[in-house]
């Protein structure tokens, strides 16, 4: 058997010949695997290398060595000096250090940029600064914020800033002329870059800038003013509030798309156009007496909730009120959704009250309606006696006999009801250990649904409402059947999906009753001591 090296090297001189230097390498490669897959070579004979010698006889062309590669040395090096990052990078710092390449586009969302490197590609910071002492070998551009080159800065392309400035150190190089648009340089503009990154890309319409507390005090003034101005009218949107809340909400709802459309067809009809002014001036004033309405709401059921009566005054109410919903303004995400929804909760109790207005004056003008014959009934005696030889008897006492008429639950005794619930909901699904797996939301929320239609319908409460004592019963005084219990179960979703606002009017309204509640016709109460739930 000849040896596996004078078969690859006969293949070597073969493919020389008319191959050239790819060849010769996948040759040498066919010999290293020849070396690696054979059994250990026995010793060489003088004859196989006399062999050896006479088959090699016209030399090989020596191949050219490789070039070294520094990089193979340290291959950490490469790592650390080039970067290929295409991400966006949001709410945090774009770092490139001094020896480091980044490849990719460098996009900054609320962030500092900050290059001492090399950036191939072009490098975009929004509501945030860019400070560079490196190379930019494409555009740079800033939008809400600052550039500040340093003395070893470099930016072969594009500069545009906007909404910012541009700080250039001695030594730094720009090939092209800078774009800068400073709103700091117009007067009166120049705090409203500082909303924008502040305030608006942060979901906040009252962050912590001077001019935007300013405003916001202007608006407190016009709030009084309208207040002492126009009282009984703000007095009649209060209690629209208080007995039509969720008709309030969606006639807002419906006023914004209404008014939308409306303004929609008056402009491209073209002659309506000279409406839209007139309405859009109606719908900012509505806009304004629904946050006086809302704001002094709140306040006013603040007060009344602390037993303060001073507070409830309608100029005190106001002024609580006010300062509750600015610092809700403050926070993030949740400002804005809370100024959109008291906004469109206000406007909707203006419309219901100029509706119930117009309803009223038109009632005025018809001739009434007699009413019914009723025989008087006699309180306090039965209408004939249980038994024929047996005196009349004295009925008992209405509280005891109407659950309607037993103390409402507020809010806070509810919150504890709905603890307990969530703690006897979860305790076999801790126990079982979650056997929905990864099923999602939904069927959790469908089984806590189930638990209270159940229990409402068979006790006409929960575990957490015998705990604390509280029950669900009618207004009308009719038993809780299956069908209300369904009806409230799934309006409370409703309550919930309003930012929670429908589960927190059982503590801001003077009947205490949530949305879903009045959705129902029900009413929770507090059942007197001694009575058993069970």
């Amino acid at each position: 058997m000849q040896n596996p090296l004078n078969q690859n090297y006969a293949r070597l001189k073969l493919h020389t010949r008319g191959g050239g230097l790819l060849a010769a390498m996948l040759a040498l490669a066919l010999c290293a695997s020849a070396f690696a897959r054979q059994e250990p070579p026995a010793p060489v004979t003088p004859e196989a290398t006399n062999d050896v010698t006479n088959a090699a006889a016209p030399a090989l062309p020596a191949l050219p060595a490789p070039p070294e590669a520094p990089d193979q040395a340290e291959p950490d090096q490469d790592w650390r000096s080039n970067r290929h990052e295409n991400h966006p990078v949001i709410f945090s710092d774009f770092v490139v250090d001094a020896g480091v390449t980044n490849h990719g586009d460098a996009v900054v969302l609320k962030g500092t940029t900050k290059i001492d490197g090399v950036q191939t590609h072009d490098s975009v910071t929004i509501c945030g600064d860019a400070k560079i002492n490196g190379t930019v070998k494409h555009d740079l551009v800033v939008v809400l914020g600052s550039v500040e080159l340093g003395p070893q800065a470099e930016v072969d392309g594009e500069i545009v800033v906007v909404g910012g400035h541009l700080q250039r150190a001695p030594g730094a190089k720009i090939h092209r002329t800078p774009t800068v648009i400073d709103p700091g340089r117009i007067p009166g503009l120049g705090g409203v870059t500082e909303w924008i990154t502040d305030g608006l890309l942060l979901g906040r319409p009252l962050p912590f800038v001077k001019w935007a507390w300013v405003v916001a005090g202007l608006f407190l003034l016009i709030n009084l003013l309208l207040l002492v101005l126009f009282p009984r009218p703000l007095q009649a949107c209060v209690d629209t509030v208080e007995r039509q809340p969720i008709g309030s909400l969606f006639a807002g709802i419906l006023m914004k798309l209404l008014v939308g459309l409306l303004t929609f067809l008056l402009i491209i009809s073209m002659i309506g156009i000279v409406v839209v002014p007139f309405l859009l001036a109606a719908l900012v004033v509505a806009f304004l007496f629904g946050k006086v309405t809302i704001y002094r709401y709140v306040g006013q059921q603040l007060g009344r909730q602390a037993h303060l009566d001073f507070l409830r005054a309608p100029a005190f109410a106001l002024l609580l009120g006010t300062a509750i919903f600015y610092l809700l303004y403050t926070v993030p995400i949740l400002g804005f959704v809370t100024w959109g929804f008291t906004g469109l909760f206000g406007l909707g109790a203006v419309a219901m009250t100029i509706i119930q207005k117009f309803r009223d004056e038109r009632a005025k003008t018809q001739p009434p309606t007699p009413a019914p014959y009723q025989p008087a009934a006699f309180a306090g005696t039965a209408s004939a006696p249980a038994d024929p030889g047996s005196s009349p008897t004295t009925v008992a006492p209405a509280t005891a006999l109407d659950p309607t008429l037993w103390p409402r639950a507020g809010f806070w005794i509810r919150l504890c009801a709905v603890g307990l619930d969530f703690v006897v909901f979860l305790a076999p699904m801790a126990l079982l250990h979650n056997p929905l797996g990864h099923a999602g939301p939904l069927p959790f929320l469908l089984l806590w649904l189930a638990y209270h239609v159940v229990l409402w319908t068979w006790k006409g409460t929960t575990v957490g409402g015998i705990v604390t004592g509280i029950k669900i019963v009618r207004v009308d005084g009719q038993p809780l059947d299956f069908a209300v219990a369904l009806i409230r179960a799934l309006a409370s979703v409703l309550s919930a999906a309003v930012l929670g606002l429908g589960f927190l009017w059982a503590g801001l309204s003077r009947e205490k009753r949530s949305w879903h509640d009045k959705i129902a016709g029900t009413i929770l109460v507090k059942v007197p001591h001694g009575m058993s739930l069970i």
